[in-house]
């Protein structure tokens, strides 16, 4: 006798088939991915926050002080009190991918402007945005007024070409009138167009 014709997708018999499902349930989801795509295991998965920043594991604790954590965005471990948000305050340097930014910024504007931040403030800077160092306040203030300091100097330089003659009221002198940057000034009506302000001989 021939058998009917059965679909071998179907199982044969449901009781059975969802007996053997009970038995062996379905696989958990695959573990998530990483930054780069690769699998994390559970022991770097998200154990809170640390600041702004992102837990993978916080470490055993070795030595007196704060624990110290790994976190997304920064290659070495940082304490647990670490400051993780910008602006940087003395003696409070900043950890975490906004220090990197911030860095990166800081000589972006010095290329964009021409200006040469020296070769260990380059080092240093570099050192943050590697992640081999945080961010110090000395680290992230002095380029910054190294560039204000060279920008006004530029803009006082060119205020100068374009108008080198200063005039000011001095009390007891009356108009005082005199080339910029250093020349000295001598009273108006003594004024000429030589540097200096020298009359005629």
């Amino acid at each position: 006798m021939t058998t009917p014709y059965q679909d071998s997708a179907l199982p044969r018999n449901p009781e059975k088939s969802g007996k053997a499902r009970e038995r062996h349930p379905a696989a958990p989801l695959s573990p998530p991915l990483g930054m780069r795509g690769i699998a994390v295991s559970r022991s770097l998965r998200s154990f809170g926050m640390l600041g702004t920043l992102e837990i993978q594991r916080v470490l055993p604790k070795r030595k007196r002080g704060p624990r110290e954590a790994l976190v997304w965005g920064w290659p070495t471990p940082i304490r647990m009190n670490a400051r993780t948000e910008l602006p940087t305050l003395p003696g409070k340097p900043v950890y975490g991918p906004d220090a990197r930014e911030e860095v990166r910024r800081i000589m972006r504007e010095a290329k964009r402007a021409g200006i040469n931040l020296g070769w260990f403030t380059k080092k240093s800077l570099c050192k943050v945005a590697k992640g081999e160092r945080p961010l110090s306040y000395t680290v992230w203030e002095q380029p910054q007024a190294y560039v204000r300091r060279i920008q006004r100097e530029r803009e006082h330089e060119k205020d100068v070409r374009e108008q080198p003659l200063q005039l000011r009221f001095v009390p007891g002198k009356g108009l005082l009138v005199g080339w910029r940057r250093g020349f000295p000034i001598v009273p108006a009506s003594r004024s000429t167009d030589a540097p200096g302000g020298s009359p005629p001989a």
